[in-house]
């Protein structure tokens, strides 16, 4: 969803969506955060961070008789001992912001407008729905599932601890006990694992309908990757995802929407549910939510789900630092005021034209090419490692992925040109026809 976002970033000067939050008090600051954010770590009930002034010292700020009063405080917390070596010791920084990382319960402008312009971009926006930040796409994975857990002991009034995540088959959520159980594959499913995770095929609607309609008493949660990026890259069924939101809604069971990687316009819309039309209970991103300046995840959960928060049960050292926030508000600035996810869209049928004609060209050498925007699976019938190599020799990176090791997924950057496009198609080709000369494989 286009969200608008003006001024300077690093100064504090940002306007989401015509609200301008450089120009808020402290009070009204915290009063956006309480508002705005999944519940956290105990804040500080008045102050909120402006400036770090030297390695030890911050300027601080709470609002008396309206006005904003200043005071400079030395920092004997270091954020858990992540500025061990001053607070200005990370300079790189000093362009994305003017206020260094500090834990949560100390409060920044940058948090209430990045909360504030997660829940545009994403739709999430509703009186009650919220968003909390993390680093990693496993440790949101994480949070979501842990908010779900709370509200299915709401919901239901049993313990959670034998509660049912649903998840499809193939999918990858990163490497946490979570995220390990909740996937099919060998190579993930290793050491102390959840016991109650139900595994469905991705894609066929009927038997997740069918097993939530049974079951919905039992479960916490479905899971689900909108695209499967991990698993090869497949795309299901246009009613999926629909009907997934159908089922889950109409037996009050949360569902939990993956789109770490597929958001941020990689598969030609800023997120796949509001191409879907629509809104999952709780909606997981991250990895371009960062902009490549810093590590960022975030999650935004509908009001009946956040509302189960409890303070200080959840939170980590880096959640919505001010860094943090200050790059999920650039990356969020450009996917709109750029048009990325239509450019994306674009750009991603003109690359697949090229490979189906690569694949007329060698038909006995590429059995399926799968995607959505400028996300592709080109199945082959070498061995994705072996073929990966090759590119890079050729001069284009791409890495192999899929249960069978066969695919090689193509995810280039959205501001590529189109002529870039075409001499990654001929270097692919190139790659191709070397490796189908050394096996002795027939091309067409």
């Amino acid at each position: 969803m286009r969200t608008a976002i003006t001024g300077c970033i690093s100064k504090g000067e940002i306007c989401v969506n015509g609200l301008d939050y450089g120009r808020m008090t402290a009070s009204e600051i915290k009063e956006s955060i309480r508002r705005n954010v999944v519940g956290n770590y105990p804040t500080l009930e008045d102050w909120v961070a402006v400036d770090a002034v030297d390695d030890c010292t911050l300027l601080v700020a709470r609002t008396e008789d309206g006005i904003d009063v200043g005071r400079l405080v030395l920092d004997f917390q270091t954020m858990y001992s992540v500025h061990n070596f001053g607070l200005l010791f990370g300079e790189a920084y000093a362009s994305l912001c003017r206020v260094p990382a500090l834990p949560f319960s100390m409060s920044t402008v940058f948090q209430a407008a990045a909360a504030d312009a997660i829940r545009s971009v994403t739709g999430f926006t509703a009186d009650g729905d919220r968003a909390s930040m993390k680093s990693g796409g496993a440790e949101i994975i994480e949070s979501a599932c842990h908010l779900a857990y709370l509200y299915f002991e709401h919901r239901t009034g049993k313990d959670s601890r034998d509660a049912i995540l649903v998840a499809p088959k193939r999918n990858f959520h990163g490497r946490t006990r979570t995220a390990r159980s909740l996937s099919s594959s060998p190579s993930s499913r290793i050491g102390p694992l959840l016991h109650n995770i139900h595994h469905v095929v991705y894609g066929d609607t009927e038997e997740l309908v069918a097993f939530v309609h049974t079951y919905c008493d039992d479960i916490a949660a479905v899971v689900l990757e909108p695209v499967q990026g991990e698993g090869g890259v497949y795309v299901p069924p246009e009613e999926y995802l629909p009907r997934a939101r159908e089922v889950t809604r109409d037996h009050d069971v949360p569902l939990i929407v993956d789109e770490i990687q597929t958001g941020f316009g990689r598969t030609g819309a800023d997120f796949v549910c509001e191409e879907a039309l629509i809104k999952p209970d709780i909606l997981c991103g991250g990895k371009a939510a960062g902009g490549g300046m810093h590590p960022v995840s975030f999650l935004v959960a509908q009001k009946h789900i956040a509302e189960r928060a409890q303070e200080g049960a959840d939170g980590a050292t880096w959640c919505m630092t001010a860094p943090q926030c200050a790059a999920i508000l650039h990356a969020i600035r450009a996917l709109s005021d750029k048009n990325l996810s239509a450019s994306a869209r674009e750009k991603g049928e003109y690359l697949r034209r090229l490979l189906h004609g690569m694949r007329m060209r060698h038909q006995n050498l590429i059995p399926d090419i799968r995607g959505k925007g400028l996300f592709v699976g080109v199945d082959t019938v070498f061995d994705g490692h072996e073929l990966s190599y090759a590119l890079i020799e050729e001069g284009i990176w791409a890495k192999e992925t899929g249960e069978n090791n066969k695919t090689i997924r193509l995810a280039p950057p959205l501001v590529i040109s189109h002529d870039e496009l075409e001499t990654g198609v001929q270097m692919f080709e190139r790659a191709l026809v070397r490796l189908a000369a050394r096996h002795a494989v027939p091309s067409s």
